[in-house]
């Protein structure tokens, strides 16, 4: 098995089995949130909870015709990708809007503009590579 994939179900595996015993009390004795007749496996309540990291890693030439992070680049960068992000969540809401509880969860994206994402690109495979062992 590949240790990436067996190191992510060790992560994951106690958080499926977290809403089990999430208010602290044993199965037999039930708060009034849960009782016997009424299995305690729905995370509803903890969507609220989730934050979903989506990093963007992109060529931008606002980045490469800026040396310096200025009041000025920052606006720029605003101006230009905030329609795009609501463009784009906008769309994902409209596919999966229908999953209960979907806009519970928090997304957030996170921006990594580059002058020359080719170079960082091609750094990071040649690096995956020599340690992967190919």
């Amino acid at each position: 098995m590949d240790l990436g994939l067996q190191a992510l179900r060790m992560r994951v595996l106690p958080v499926l089995a977290l809403p089990q015993a999430v208010h602290g009390h044993a199965r037999d004795s039930p708060c009034g949130m849960c009782s016997p007749s009424k299995p305690h496996h729905s995370i509803d309540h903890l969507k609220s909870r989730i934050h979903v990291p989506i990093l963007i890693i992109h060529q931008c030439t606002i980045t490469s015709a800026n040396t310096e992070i200025s009041a000025q680049y920052r606006q720029q960068m605003t101006e230009h990708h905030q329609e795009r992000a609501e463009a784009y969540f906008s769309k994902q809401f409209a596919k999966s809007g229908s999953l209960h509880k979907y806009d519970s969860v928090n997304f957030h994206a996170i921006l990594v503009p580059v002058p020359n994402k080719k170079l960082i690109v091609d750094a990071f495979t040649k690096q995956a590579a020599l340690l992967k062992g190919v």
